[in-house]
């Protein structure tokens, strides 16, 4: 049964709050009619606290590195937050010709928080939930749909108040709402997130993976957005409010130093930590495939008890080991990133990724001299994911390391001929294999696809004793590092898969 607000009657806050769901129009009225403004700013201020708690529980249950969200989850952000929204709405709305008082459009987006409190105290459930050993995935689904569901709710009932209040048109009112948070948002987040993740563009995975998590727990523009909001925010408020100069440059002065404090607290702590120069380190190790790599990559475990996060630095730490010829650690490693993927996926195994952890295992058996041992692990990598091009690759590569030159020409055939394959260790395969078998028409067509793709990988081979008839024994742990290709499957109607 819906609550509608009578006119000309005084309600009690709590009716007031249960009215901005059932009947916002009237509930914004009434509210800023009788200048409720101090309740909106508690509810701003609860709703900061809740979040820290959501970020805390999250943070201890399953992921140390959300620590660093509460640069922008925690009470002092909220208000900052709070009052920078409402100076882009006045100044939004003043520009299309609705003056719009300041102090009501707080007061609005202020009680509208009502909606992302309960958002907040859910996810605290939802977080908890999901640490269970058996979380209760349809009660967990129901919650995500009512937080997202609040999240929206606070969208419209801000519209439904700045209609009522200042008689813009719903449409305009919940757009210019959505204006102002875009724009926050792509400035705060999206523009300075892509401009850190631009060093990461060709990362492996697991160094993929963690930079994404580590950029997006960067609180710092978030922080200085509410700093400025604390000190222009309530210099702006103060006016509206009537105080005189003196007092809302003591304020705001105040205000501000209080943002700036917490702004230089947050950043000194980030760059202390220094989770993103490190990172940097760690891909530049890895692309040089330094053993110092492994060590680096361990250390990024801690940062998320994510089985899938894990299981993607899992896979950098093996290849690593892979690359520095350590064998026994990285084919554990291979084995432990299973392990982890199967635990992960509660719908089933991820094949992709047992496909490239068999061709993974493969490549060291292949590096040790164990051929039988290697080609199996190919053929276990091409059944789970048959659209994959590098266990046909390294099967060619094998096959030319054993002998079995036939086997290497229908492997290096089905991968450039079936699969697309544009790997030069195909084609050096195929060269030594068609060298091998006397072949010359084949072996020069192949010798020059090598040459036109890699020339200096062909001058390596073609030097010495042997050249094209041992050409794969050329070939190094680096020209055999993964990926051996930019896609691991074939094109697709002009688009990669």
């Amino acid at each position: 049964m819906g609550l509608y607000l009578e006119k000309n009657l005084t309600h009690s806050k709590p009716k007031l709050a249960l009215a901005v769901f059932t009947s916002p129009g009237a509930a914004f009225e009434e509210i800023v009619d009788r200048g409720l403004l101090g309740t909106g700013f508690l509810l701003v201020l609860l709703t900061g606290i809740v979040s820290v708690v959501s970020v805390l529980v999250r943070a201890v249950n399953s992921e140390p590195l959300q620590f660093f969200a509460l640069g922008k989850e925690n009470p002092i952000t909220w208000v900052g937050l709070w009052l920078l929204y409402g100076l882009g709405l006045h100044y939004l709305l003043k520009w299309l010709n609705t003056e719009a008082d300041y102090r009501k459009i707080l007061t609005i987006l202020g009680w509208g928080h009502i909606s992302l409190l309960i958002s907040q105290v859910l996810m605290i459930f939802s977080v908890i939930g999901m640490s269970q050993a058996h979380p209760n995935l349809m009660l967990l689904n129901t919650v995500g749909t009512v937080v997202v569901a609040a999240q929206v709710w606070y969208v419209i009932a801000v519209g439904f108040g700045l209609q009522t209040v200042f008689r813009v048109p719903i449409g305009r009112a919940i757009m210019s709402y959505i204006a102002v948070a875009a724009a926050a948002t792509i400035g705060l987040t999206i523009t300075y997130g892509s401009s850190r993740m631009k060093l990461f563009q060709n990362a492996s995975p697991g160094i993929a993976t963690a930079a994404q998590r580590i950029i997006a727990v960067d609180q710092i523009p978030w922080l200085a957005a509410a700093a400025i909001g604390l000190a222009f925010g309530l210099w702006k408020l103060g006016e509206s409010l009537g105080w005189d100069t003196r007092q809302r440059t003591n304020r705001a002065v105040i205000a501000g130093i209080i943002g700036i404090a917490l702004f230089g607290a947050y950043t000194y702590t980030w760059t202390k930590v220094d989770y993103y120069g490190s990172l940097i380190t760690t891909k530049r190790m890895f692309d040089r495939s330094e053993p110092e790599a492994a060590g680096r990559l361990e250390k990024l475990l801690s940062l998320s008890q994510d089985k899938r996060y894990q299981a993607e630095i899992m896979l950098d730490i093996a290849d690593v080991y892979y690359l520095t010829d350590k064998p026994e650690l990285s084919i554990k490693h291979y084995k432990d990133f299973l392990d982890l993927v199967k635990q992960s996926n509660v719908d089933g195994e991820d094949s992709q990724a047992i496909a490239r952890a068999h061709s993974g295992i493969g490549a060291v058996y292949d590096s040790q001299g164990k051929y039988d041992a290697a080609i199996s692990e190919f053929k276990k990598s091409a059944d789970a994911w048959p659209q994959f091009r590098d266990p046909w690759v390294r099967l060619a590569v094998t096959y030319d390391r054993m002998g079995d030159y036939k086997k290497a020409i229908d492997a290096g055939n089905h991968a450039i001929k079936k699969m697309d394959s544009d790997a030069v260790t195909a084609w050096v395969a195929l060269a030594q294999a068609f060298t091998q078998t006397g072949d010359k028409k084949q072996a020069e067509a192949a010798i020059k696809m090598v040459i036109g793709t890699d020339d200096a990988l062909a001058k390596r081979i073609s030097k010495g004793p042997g050249g094209w008839n041992a050409a794969v024994d050329k070939l190094t742990r680096d020209d055999l590092k993964f990926p051996l290709e930019k896609n691991p499957v074939k094109e697709t109607r002009g688009k990669r898969k």
